[in-house]
């Protein structure tokens, strides 16, 4: 398999910063469809933990500092019960 390198016009130009923050199950593939990830390596460990507590008690709240290439896609986010900051 041949290894395809961006051209500059094509990288990103920009990083966005975002809080997202709901209740229930944390949409995971949001963050693939956002291209984003993240904000923190803290966060990494308690996004896994957190998914899996929240399967059990989905009434705890959740918060996650985001960080990611595009614009959040805000009414996406909404429509899994998460708001963005």
């Amino acid at each position: 398999m041949r290894e395809v390198k961006m051209v500059a016009a094509d990288r990103p130009k920009a990083i966005y910063h975002y809080e997202v923050s709901g209740r229930g199950y944390f949409p995971i593939d949001m963050l693939r469809y956002d291209n984003c990830w993240p904000a923190a390596e803290d966060n990494d460990i308690s996004l896994s933990f957190d998914c899996r507590f929240r399967a059990a008690y989905p009434e705890h709240g959740f918060r996650i500092l985001i960080t990611g290439y595009n614009t959040p896609t805000v009414g996406r986010w909404n429509s899994f019960g998460y708001s963005v900051k």
